[in-house]
């Protein structure tokens, strides 16, 4: 029997270069760092757009993000511990993100609280259409922000993280990270 094996890639070097590079360009010091923390810290898009400055933890000159996410699992949403680190430069902009709001770092109404769900939803429409505008710039029109995730995921793989470390970076179950990944943890064990 033979059933469908989802395959998911990331962004090689070049892309998220050409990609970065098209942020720059874009004048926006949110939609970068958004990216970049998409990119480097393997959060989904509604984690990420509504991420809370609380949420970033500096010890020095280190930086973390910290969060419970709601990872789909079956058919039940379940909270997922997030506790990555991130780069010290990401963790500076992250921390310099002005935009009127007190509590969230990207959340693009000043004054508002996020709490209810549909307000949630409008700030993720709003870096939906945002990220989906940089990557049709940067030349990557079926890529969605969600492959930002996955480069994530693959990287560290590709130097060495189990499984384990993959879910524990992204929120997720190991029979998720297994199900998504396993091509890319076949070919480093080939390799």
């Amino acid at each position: 029997i033979k059933g469908k094996v989802e395959q998911v890639s990331g962004f090689t070097a070049e892309e998220y270069k050409k990609i970065a590079e098209a942020a720059k360009k874009s004048g926006s010091q949110k939609l970068f760092a958004l990216i970049r923390l998409m990119r480097f810290g393997g959060l989904a898009i509604l984690d990420a757009a509504c991420l809370e400055r609380e949420q970033i933890i500096r010890s020095g000159e280190s930086y973390r993000v910290q969060l419970t996410s709601r990872q789909k699992t079956s058919k039940k949403l379940q909270p997922q511990m997030i506790d990555n680190a991130i780069p010290p430069d990401l963790g500076r902009d992250l921390v310099s993100v002005l935009n009127g709001n007190p509590r969230y770092v990207f959340w693009n109404r000043p004054g508002q609280d996020a709490a209810k769900s549909e307000e949630k939803r409008d700030a993720v429409k709003f870096w939906q259409k945002q990220v989906r505008a940089l990557l049709d710039s940067a030349g990557f029109p079926s890529a969605t922000s969600h492959k930002f995730r996955h480069t994530l995921a693959i990287e560290m793989i590709r130097h060495g993280g189990t499984f384990e470390d993959v879910a524990a970076a992204l929120g997720n179950t190991v029979a998720v990270v297994a199900k998504f990944y396993s091509h890319e943890w076949s070919k480093v064990r080939q390799g």
